[in-house]
């Protein structure tokens, strides 16, 4: 009686069509944000808009790794 519910392949679709401009929109706002850090702190290698964009793309994959193979 308690048969599994099995999502229409739209509902997958539409769950992973944004995440590509989401990833850039996360990246260009650290970017940003790193870049505006390192002009304060005055270092000469920007140090921290590299450590931020790799956080922040490392973290999204975590997470995107996370949705799509856990149940």
């Amino acid at each position: 009686m308690n048969e599994p519910k099995v999502k229409p392949k739209g509902v997958n679709i539409l769950k992973y069509s944004g995440l590509a401009f989401q990833l850039a929109a996360l990246v260009g706002l650290s970017a940003w944000l790193g870049l505006k850090v390192d002009g304060w702190l005055e270092f000469k290698i920007p140090i921290v808009t590299i450590v931020l964009i790799l956080a922040v793309f490392g973290s999204y994959m975590y997470k995107l790794y996370k949705d799509l193979f856990s149940k």
